[in-house]
């Protein structure tokens, strides 16, 4: 049954298959009265962008791979892979996933995907754009097959995914979860082995079958067999690599290198999937048409089908369910029966059923206003005509009924039906409607509706006359103010429906306070905003308020004032009316500026600005400028959108007729924005000069425009000229309780409109008496003295802030400067020498107030009274009227300024103490102590302390003090300090070798008698007493402590026959052997026992000598041999010899197994042992399993091109084989592998003098080079020269600052010509520095050169070390250590059984001659080489990065010049202006000036000399030598400024030169860019390395010229060298320049800050003159304005010193960044290297690669044979499949 199953699927599949003959000749078979399928093919083909994999070697950047030749060769060839493009003749190296699609071009074998190396879980994906029928998939690998891997498909494009199979070399071990069969239909996914084998190395193919024969498939449409063929997407999962044993996986780069998945080709065979409804797909996209073999994915539906499929029946087809064809049942669709009504359907299953099968069909959108599942019947409001056939088109015919008032909305009776009493057409009307189509109400009723009709129900209190209403509209006859159908509600904006003849009240709600003027009908009350109460919505909740119109104010006594403006307090008077706001005003003088900060517009309109201010002069200010400061510009949308921002500087008049001025013209403020409002006050209008001209500014205000005003509804409460007159009233400071009722009711209307809220009252609980504040304006009630909107300061002239208010000042009218006294802790403000919170005492000190005198009370007393200046309270044990003496009993200096103070004579307790020990003391004159006149036996300025070497306490009473010499029994030195201590007595520093509290014992490690002095040293052999003795030894006999066994005092000695005393342990028993030994006494040194003759050993129990065996029983001689053994000694029991590494046998007198050679040169095998020796243990087991294997392979044709390859491994095997059947050489065997090795030798031998030669030719590369050490010199010249220039430049800027402005723009231009000199200077020094970085290019071609030279003849060694490897197998045991010692050199001699040397290792040991001393071997040499290559050319690219960075540095220092430059010139132009201004005012200043030079210490200055002083402290920040050329600068300035008559003209022609100078910088920042570009042409140097690879096959010659070449680089980069770091030293020393700029601006701060405080001296000084002389007030206080205005300047200039330091050190990181760069830069030319030598071994492994094409014709015949009879006979076997 299972056999007849399976022939039926495959007879079916042959059936879905149809050939591709038959498609391509464009015949369709015919799908009538059967089932037909489309043509199978490759469902790849076309579709190479729906592939995607995850990993793919080379997407980024080349990447290296090895192939390994077969199972059994180590040795591996590496190739590049460089996939960032796709595949092409001159990209052979590309392989992305899409070479996998199958194509039978030539070049088919040279395309292939390949994964990343070492990569394990690889996935490869292939999306279909529709349903595919998939039969079955082959891969074939480039590279061994996946060791374990699994197929998985989805059928709905990815959304669910279900496995296929899995294949591993073990299934068992890889995937225990997965079934390993049989396969049949309820177990589909198993695990198979046959496909997982690590061999065919290449090649190999994955087969993989959705429907096995093995499956019992009777039905092929059964779900089971339909789900594993249906596909929409697959995919072939990776897990693991074959890695011959290589566990070190992902560890290590060059094990990585050579695992990697590989694939050549993948067909996924299938058919586009159409149910049997279709005999050919066409493409979905047009342009597929074009794609030869395609398999396209859009069915061709027959059968009344439709669908990308064929899956689903086509319109007006589906009166059955649909199903797909089988053989001859054609599944075809059926049409649905709609009489004609209609033109599509669907299948209703539940019909289907419902009707016994025999139809489901249900109509769609049925036409001619049919309805019902066939269109059997009319439609809702239709009726069927009598008269007309069902299919007629016009047989349902309208209802002619009024829809509102039939019932059902118009519906009519369908049909005629006499027993159910129905007449088609006829309407039914509603509850009291009436008329043939229902269409009005019956009489008495109204409001004809959908629901019928109604009685009129009209209000008696809203309705005039009747209370009918009208028959078709149902209204009744409302009042005026009255609406509503039936006159029962107020209109908007009125309320309170009443009897009344108008109906309604209206709402009356005010326009700002509402949302809008709407009411509540019955309560009138109006929608208020938050805070807003009244029914009206014309009042605030209690605690809130509505603004002013000025509530947008800003004291101008908080505003930023610049210049001499300051703030003025202003106190109430009481009883007078307030005419300011706040606490005071801004007194602001000629050329201040108030600055206000804005930021709380309520909402975005128009404001008036306001400013209220109180002149002080005859007449008012002209010209006051007024900036508006914005963020951003104006919404463009918004309500400021056409603001011109010229508007925002206009300008205004304040006269002294007004408090007040409106700036015109109004400016636009946002909502939500910053603003900044800046007065500025530019002079008074008076012509005179009138340097005093000041005005009071109260505040600022911005009020709104009335016309912006936001009014919620058009209820506007006052007309234009009422708002005008309340503006008005709003302008000056005015009462709230004088404001007109209107002007109230419009103010809160205004308000509330801006605000659209009232605002919380926020009064401060603690000056306010409640939270309740006035309801327009939000003044709350403050206690007494307190003021402020929400009462929270006091009142200008109190203080005190509390719950009771604030508290009166009253400052003293004499003491105090006013009656403003601090708010918080009351204090005046005090004249000089004036204190107390009220200014009415002098200060603590002095006394007569107010004319206060300091007090004389030499600094003993703090105070003195008042009127007659007798200090009080003398402190200090000092008395008198001044505290001039001390008062008795006491000593001491009372004078002022003394630091002595009166105290009396302690030594140390004082009289009646008990310890006085002294009666007397004195003032010793030059340390000014106290110094007491102690006994002997006391010590210490006060007798505080004992004498030396003394004891007792004398601080206490009675105390004394005792000699310590005798309580020490003599043993201590008096003239010892310390030698007791000086409470107790104890001895301390006992001397004679004693210790103890009295010095009564002798010390530790002596012994003897401590009292009479015979205290000697411990003498113990420490050999053998005990360190761990709690003492040396015995203090009184000497006796030493001993081990056990030892004697002696000194412990020097073993007990009789013990021995070992320098064990340190104690000596050991002698244990003599009876039989052997004399006696039981043995040697006390060597514990050698006297042994009878023919026994030996130490105890005399073994054979004497080089014997072995048992000395009762019988002895032999070792004979070991002399070059095997380490010693002549044998193991005295054994016999064993002692062998050395690798050498092995009883008496070491073989090699042992894994080296090669003779006694005594047994050396290792190597890599090739280790390699070979795992391989043959295995071979004979698997030898005829592999012939076995090959076999099957060629019979199935996948491997038929390697026939030639397979026999030359079967005669390898063969004779592994004979090796493994005669493993015992003969001699002459061994003589012919010597032979081989001895050729292997003298090739090694040649390698070796090719290297003698290299080192030779390199030394004849010196003379080629000269010409490059020539042009080095020349940099270094330059170098010099741009270092000399530089020096220059900083001459120039000294000279610069001793010169006028003219002679610095002079300057100035000469040093822009130094700078292009230096430029050009600086590009030549670069082109020599290119050139000589062109040669050392050429330098490293030529080594590449020689580099490959070297590997090809390192090649040719290994090839000759291969020919000798088939004997090498077959002496296991004998020369693998010999190899290894040629190959990777040998440090050390082989132990038994190893073969790696621990230092230079060996052939697979991981490493081979790559430690750093193993020079000996070939490997070690090649590795040498290279090593001193890499290190040429290492030193080479740091001394061009050395040139390169020194260029930096001194491209550094001259922008550090040029930035001095300008700072200089812009010091000195500063200086010159501050002169000029000086000037300007000395006229006028001369009186002050004199006072001011008396203050400073000197003798009447002049005007002349207080502008000399203040050049100087100017130059002070541009001076860069000592203060005396400071003082010559400014003697000059002032000389010239005195001759100047046009100020403004030379300031102006100043300016121009300044521009000019700024130009100059701008030329010299150019510079800098050039100077940047020039590091570019270094970073174009990889592009030239790029070059150099086009030009690698032209450098195979003369590698005596290259060797030359790099060495003179080397000697003239050094040199190079040596001059660069001559440069940096000399840029530090640049560096470290600026850095002493840097100290002295540093230092200038501290001097203008002492300058500051003598300009503070000079106010205060001012001050007085002004208490003094009235008139010259106004003189004083422009000179204190003047002054400040220097000490700015100064700041500003010491502030712009530090900036050009910091702009100094900015430089220096940005060389720091640059030097960082450059090595990068470095970094990436040596990766370039690294890849040129890459390329190299490429263009090898390529030359193999043509090798391997040539094997491939073959393989491509066959090929093309295959393909004649696929396209022949449209057969697929699984012969000839790919």
């Amino acid at each position: 049954m299972r056999l007849r199953s399976s022939v039926v699927v495959i007879l079916l599949l042959a059936t879905l298959q149809t050939s591709v003959h038959c498609q391509l000749s464009g015949s369709q078979p015919s799908c009538l009265g059967r089932s037909c399928y489309p043509a199978t093919g490759n469902l790849l083909v076309g579709r190479e962008d729906n592939l995607k994999v995850n990993s793919t070697c080379g997407l980024r950047r080349e990447e290296q791979y090895c192939v390994v030749g077969d199972v059994s060769d180590s040795n591996k060839s590496c190739f590049t892979c460089d996939s960032r493009q796709p595949w092409s003749e001159s990209n052979p190296n590309s392989h992305n996933v899409t070479n996998i699609v199958t194509t039978f071009s030539r070049d088919r074998l040279r395309r292939w995907w390949q994964g990343r190396n070492g990569e394990e879980s690889v996935s490869l994906q292939l999306d279909l754009d529709a349903e595919f029928h998939f039969t079955h998939l082959i891969i074939t690998f480039k590279t061994f097959r996946p060791k374990a891997m699994y197929i998985e498909r989805s059928f709905d494009f990815g959304t669910t995914w279900k496995d296929y199979r899995y294949f591993a070399e073990d299934c068992n071990l890889t995937y225990p979860q997965i079934s390993r069969g049989p396969i049949s239909l309820d177990n589909p996914v198993i695990c198979e082995e046959k496909y997982s084998n690590v061999l065919p190395a290449s090649r190999g193919e994955v087969v993989f079958k959705v429907l096995s024969t093995q499956m019992d498939i009777n039905d092929p449409y059964i779900p089971q067999v339909q789900d594993l063929l249906k596909l929409t997407n697959l995919r072939v999962v990776f897990q693991k690599l074959h890695t011959l044993g290589d566990d070190l996986l992902a560890q290590r780069e060059e094990i990585n290198e050579k695992y990697y998945y590989a694939i050549y080709d993948m067909v996924v065979r299938g058919s586009c999937s159409c149910y049997g409804h279709a005999s050919r797909c066409v493409p979905s996209d047009e342009s597929d048409w074009d794609v030869e073999d395609m398999v396209h994915s859009k069915c061709e539906c027959t059968h009344n089908t439709k669908g990308k499929n064929c899956d689903q029946c086509a319109d007006f087809y589906n009166d059955i369910p649909w199903t797909p064809a089988r053989g001859k049942e054609t599944g075809e669709c059926r049409k649905c029966e709609c009489h004609n009504h209609a033109t599509k359907c669907h299948f209703d299953a539940a019909l289907y059923h419902s009707r016994g099968n025999a139809s489901g069909g249900v109509c769609d959108n049925c036409m001619h206003n049919t309805d019902g599942t066939n269109c059997e019947i009319c439609k809702t409001h239709f009726y069927q005509d009598p008269t007309k056939d069902l299919r007629d088109v016009d047989i349902c015919k309208p209802c002619d009924c009024d829809p509102m008032g039939t019932q059902n909305n118009g519906e009519c009776d369908m049909r005629n039906d006499p027993i159910n009493g129905l007449v088609a057409g006829k309407c039914k009307c509603k509850t009291n409607v009436g008329g043939s189509r229902c269409e009005r109400c019956e009489v008495g009723y109204w409001d004809y509706t959908e629901y019928g009709c109604r009685e009129c129900e009209c209000n008696m209190l809203g309705t005039f006359g009747d209370f009918r209403c009208n028959q078709n509209t149902g209204k009744c006859n409302c009042k005026r103010f009255v609406e509503g159908q039936n006159c029962d509600q107020c209109m908007p904006k009125y309320w309170g429906l009443s009897e009344a003849i108008e109906g309604c009240r209206e709402c009356g709600c005010d326009p700002g306070g509402s949302y809008n003027g709407l009411c509540d009908a019955l309560t009138g009350q109006c929608d208020c905003k938050p805070g807003i109460t009244g029914r009206a919505c014309d009042q605030t909740i209690p605690g809130f308020f509505i603004t002013d119109l000025d509530y947008l104010r800003y004291e101008a006594e908080y505003a930023r004032g610049t210049g001499k403006a300051k703030v003025v307090i202003r106190e109430d008077v009481p009883g007078m009316p307030k005419s300011w706001t706040g606490p005071g005003f801004m007194r602001v003088y000629e050329n201040d500026e108030l600055q206000f900060d804005i930021d709380d517009i309520p909402y975005s309109m128009h404001y008036d600005i306001i400013i209220r201010y109180e002149t002080q002069m005859p007449y008012g200010w002209d010209s006051v400028r007024i900036s508006i400061g914005r963020p951003e510009s104006p919404d463009p949308d918004g309500p400021c959108g056409n603001t011109i921002l010229e508007d925002d500087n206009p300008g205004a008049t304040l006269t002294s007729a007004s408090r007040h001025h409106i700036v015109r013209p109004q400016i636009c403020l946002e909502k939500g924005k910053a603003y900044t409002i800046t007065l500025i006050f530019p002079h008074y209008q008076v012509p005179d000069d009138t340097p005093g001209a000041n005005i009071l500014i109260d505040s600022i205000a911005l009020m709104p425009f009335y016309e912006d005003i936001p009014w919620r509804f058009d209820n506007t409460p006052l007309n234009p000229g009422q708002i005008v007159f309340c503006n008005n009233l709003e302008y000056d400071v005015v009462d709230v309780d004088n404001v007109p009722e209107v002007c109230r009711k419009y103010v809160f209307s205004a308000g509330a409109a801006i605000q659209d809220k009232a605002l919380d009252c926020g009064c401060d609980p603690t000056g306010s008496e409640s939270s309740i504040c006035e309801s327009n304006g939000g003044q709350c009630t403050c206690k007494p003295n307190v003021i402020g909107r929400t009462c929270n300061q006091c009142s200008p002239g109190t203080y005190g802030f509390g719950p009771q208010g604030c508290s009166a000042c009253n400052c003293d009218a004499q003491g105090s400067l006013d009656n403003i006294c601090d708010m918080l802790t009351g204090y005046c403000i005090c004249n000089s020498n004036i204190r107390g919170r009220q200014c009415n005492q002098c200060e603590r000190g002095m006394y007569n107030f107010p004319r206060c005198e300091f007090c004389q009370c030499n600094g003993h007393a703090d105070e003195c009274e008042d009127k007659t200046g007798i200090c009080i309270n003398c402190r200090d044990n000092s008395t008198g009227d001044s505290c001039e003496r001390c008062i008795n009993g006491y000593y001491g200096d009372t004078s002022l300024g003394s630091s002595i103070p009166c105290e009396k004579c302690m030594c140390p307790g004082g009289e009646g103490s008990g310890f006085q020990h002294a009666e007397t003391c004195s003032l010793d004159v030059l340390t000014k102590d106290m110094i007491c006149d102690c006994p002997a036996e006391f010590s210490g300025d006060q007798c505080e302390e004992c004498a030396i070497n003394h004891y007792g306490n004398p601080l206490v009473a009675n105390g004394t003090c005792t000699s310590c010499l005798s309580g020490c029994n003599y043993n201590i030195d008096m003239d010892v300090p310390d030698s007791c201590d000086a409470v107790t007595g104890r001895c301390t520093k006992c001397q004679y070798n004693t210790e103890g509290d009295e010095c009564e014992l002798c010390a530790n490690g002596f012994h003897g008698d401590a009292i009479l002095h015979s205290c000697v040293a411990c003498t113990c052999n420490w050999l053998g007493a005990d360190r761990n003795a709690t003492e040396p030894c015995d203090r009184v006999t000497g006796q030493c402590p001993c081990l056990p066994n030892v004697i002696g005092q000194a412990c020097d000695q073993c007990a009789p026959e013990h021995w070992k005393l320098a064990s340190g342990e104690g000596c050991e028993k002698c244990g003599c052997d009876d039989e052997g030994s004399i006696s039981e006494a043995c040697n006390e040194f060597d514990g050698q026992c006297e042994c009878i003759k023919g026994f030996g050993g130490r105890q005399c129990n073994q054979c004497e000598s080089l014997y072995y065996g048992d000395p009762n029983v019988e002895c032999f001689p070792c004979n070991c041999n002399i070059d095997g053994s380490k010693t002549q000694q044998c193991d005295p029991y054994t016999g064993q010899c002692p062998c050395l590494e690798g050498i092995t046998g009883f008496m070491c007198d073989k090699c042992d197994r894994g080296t090669i050679g003779a006694l005594p040169n047994c050396l290792p095998c190597g890599e090739c042992f280790d390699d070979w020796d795992a391989i043959i243990k295995d071979l004979a087991e698997l030898t005829e399993e592999t012939l076995a294997k090959v076999n099957v392979t060629k019979s199935e044709g996948a491997v038929g091109v390697y026939d030639g390859q397979f026999s030359a491994m079967e005669e390898k095997l063969t004779t592994v084989q004979d090796i493994i059947d005669n493993l015992n050489q003969s001699e002459a065997d061994m003589d012919s592998v010597y032979t081989s090795l001895s050729n292997i030798e003298e090739e090694i031998m040649e390698a070796r003098e090719i290297m003698s030669n290299l080192s030779q030719n390199l030394k004849g590369t010196y003379k080629d080079l000269s010409n490059a050490e020539h042009d080095l010199s020349v940099v270094e010249q330059q170098i010099r020269q741009v270092l000399e220039e530089a020096r220059e430049k900083k001459q120039l800027v000294d000279k610069l600052i001793q010169e006028d402005i003219v002679g610095a723009y002079n300057s100035i231009k000469e040093n822009e010509e130094d700078s292009k000199r230096l430029l050009e200077a600086t590009g030549q020094a670069q082109d020599l520095i290119d050139e000589s970085l062109r040669l050392q290019n050429d330098t490293l071609e030529l080594l590449e050169k020689s580099e490959d030279e070297f590997e090809m003849q390192n090649q040719n060694n290994t090839n000759a070390l291969d020919t000798a490897d088939g004997l090498i197998e077959g002496i296991r045991a004998y020369t693998l250590q010999d190899i290894n010692k040629q190959v990777c050199d040998l440090k050390a001699p082989f132990a038994e059984g190893i073969f790696c040397d621990a230092v230079c290792g060996g052939g697979g040991c991981e490493t081979c001659g790559e430690g750093t001393s193993c020079t000996a071997g070939a490997q070690g040499k090649v590795l040498s080489a290279k090593t001193t290559i890499e290190q040429a050319e290492y030193v080479a690219g740091n001394k061009t990065l050395d040139a390169e960075k020194a260029s930096e540095e001194l491209k550094s220092a001259n922008e550090k010049a040029i930035a001095s430059l300008a700072a200089a010139n812009e010091s000195n132009t500063a200086a010159k202006v501050m002169s000029e201004e000086l000037n300007s005012a000395r006229s006028d200043m001369t009186d002050t000036f004199n006072r001011i030079g008396k203050f400073l210490g000197e003798e009447k200055a002049t005007p002349e000399g207080v502008i000399l002083v203040a050049e100087e402290v100017l130059s002070l920040m541009i001076s860069e030598e000592d203060m005396k050329a400071i003082e010559d600068l400014a003697r000059q300035i002032n000389e010239t400024i005195q001759n100047l008559t046009n100020v403004d003209q030379i300031l102006n022609e100043t300016a121009a030169d300044l521009a000019k100078s700024e130009k100059l910088k701008q030329r010299a920042d150019n510079a800098s860019k050039a100077a940047d570009e020039i590091l570019q042409q270094v970073m174009d140097l990889n592009t030239l390395l790029s070059m150099a690879r086009n030009s690698q096959n032209e450098s195979r010659i003369a590698i005596e010229k290259a060797e030359d070449d790099l060495e003179t680089t080397k000697t003239s980069l050094d040199k190079i060298g040596i001059v660069m770091t001559s440069a940096v030293q000399k840029a530090n020393r640049l560096r470290e320049y600026a850095e002493d700029l840097y100290r002295r601006a540093k230092d200038l701060g501290d001097t203008i800050t002492g300058i500051d405080q003598m300009l503070e001296m000079a106010e205060k000084l001012a001050r007085q003159a002004e208490e003094s002389a009235n008139e010259t007030a106004t003189v004083a206080e422009a000179i204190t304005l003047k002054y400040e205005n220097v000490s700015d300047q100064i700041k500003d200039k010491n502030l712009a010193a530090v900036t050009a330091n910091e702009r100094a050190e900015r430089l220096l990181t940005r060389a720091g960044k640059l030097a960082t760069t450059l090595s990068t830069n470095y970094q990436s030319l040596q990766e370039m290297n690294t890849q040129l030598s890459n390329d190299s071994q490429l263009i090898i492994n390529l030359d193999k690669q043509i090798a391997m094409l040539s094997a491939q014709v073959n393989k491509q015949l066959k090929q093309l044979e295959y393909l004649t009879n696929y396209h022949g006979k449209c057969e697929f076997t699984e012969s000839t499949r790919l």
